[in-house]
């Protein structure tokens, strides 16, 4: 596999496929202030979505009740909440069905309790790697308060080549548009995650930290070694900024890091 070399600005990526990236609104796509790649730099996937269908309790904390994304005539993922108050962070079941057809068994996957204002309110619906079976992509809120707001869980349910579905959970912060992006034939789809660092010493300071990822058959797996700014931590600033941080070794960086992998959910 091609690495390319990490470049700021648009000719980092363009200089290997140009003219394959879907062009899309810089503006209404990427954040203002702080993001993985530059303002320049627009490699954003149209991805397909599924609608939720919410079978919800309004009045419950937490709700109860079932969440469903239905692919065009395709499988359907299931997400039930349980009504069981303790432990608060086992409140979810996953499935994903083919019409009346079972094609994974009930899975419970460890998303925090929620209430019906912030279940998702769509699912990524996408063949992500490459096998022409939807795949599904979900986001949950974390409930923090200020910038603990901004985190989340990510669920993807790939599909596999051993039968059935694989379920992952991933940290993630301010879901968005830019979060799938493309290497043209070095890899049509990545997905872009989100994580937050703080460092250490008299003068402690925060970090966004971008890692990319592909995925294989059932597997989500690191693909920051396509592009030499990847893992990409950015220095979190009142004023704009997309610099890769220079002041900070990998001894640092590894010893301040933490849940960054993707983990597997048993499904038997």
């Amino acid at each position: 596999m091609r690495r390319r070399p990490g470049i700021p600005g648009i000719g980092a990526i363009a200089t290997l496929t140009c003219g394959w990236f879907v062009t899309a609104n810089i503006a209404s796509g990427l954040p203002s202030t702080h993001s993985p790649f530059f303002p320049e730099e627009d490699y954003t996937l149209p991805m397909s979505t599924c609608d939720p269908v919410q079978r919800v309790s309004e009045n419950m904390h937490p709700a109860s009740g079932s969440v469903t994304f239905t692919a065009t005539n395709g499988p359907t993922l299931t997400l039930t909440m349980s009504t069981v108050l303790e432990p608060y962070t086992e409140q979810y079941f996953a499935q994903v069905t083919q019409g009346l057809r079972e094609v994974t068994p009930r899975v419970q996957v460890p998303l925090v309790s929620t209430v019906l204002f912030l279940l998702p309110t769509e699912a990524i619906c996408e063949d992500l790697n490459g096998d022409g079976i939807t795949d599904f992509v979900t986001d949950h809120s974390k409930h923090g308060n200020g910038l603990g707001a901004s985190f989340y869980d990510r669920l993807v349910v790939l599909s596999s080549s051993s039968g059935g579905y694989r379920f992952w959970i991933m940290n993630n912060m301010n879901p968005s548009p830019e979060d799938f992006v493309g290497f043209g034939e070095i890899e049509p789809i990545v997905m872009v995650t989100t994580t937050f660092a703080n460092s250490e010493g008299a003068v402690p300071h925060s970090y966004y930290v971008y890692d990319l990822w592909s995925f294989r058959d059932g597997k989500v797996v690191s693909a920051n070694d396509l592009d030499t700014r990847f893992p990409k931590w950015v220095w979190m600033t009142v004023a704009e900024n997309h610099m890769p941080a220079s002041s900070l070794s990998l001894e640092e960086k590894q010893r301040m890091l933490d849940r960054r992998a993707a983990t597997e959910i048993p499904t038997r």
